[in-house]
């Protein structure tokens, strides 16, 4: 998968003006990069480095979201 398909995924889910978007890659600076090309968008965005090597990265990441306050929770 090119890089670019994300990129459009994301551009395509930001058309319907979500209150947040939760951007997750392996490289956080191609988060960015996606990140970034949805600045014109009033949606606003989030940048997390998932690996789904281990679990223990997995949950790291999940505890991460849990921190953050502008995040709905879903329990």
């Amino acid at each position: 998968m090119s890089f670019e398909s994300p990129r459009k995924t994301a551009t395509a889910i930001a058309t319907g003006q979500p209150d947040l978007i939760v951007l997750a890659g392996r490289h956080l600076s191609k988060v960015q990069e996606t990140a970034d090309a949805l600045k014109e968008t009033s949606t606003k965005v989030r940048g997390l480095q998932l690996e789904l090597i281990s679990q223990r990265a997995v949950r790291a990441a999940a505890n991460a979201i849990d921190a953050w306050d502008d995040v709905p929770r879903s329990y």
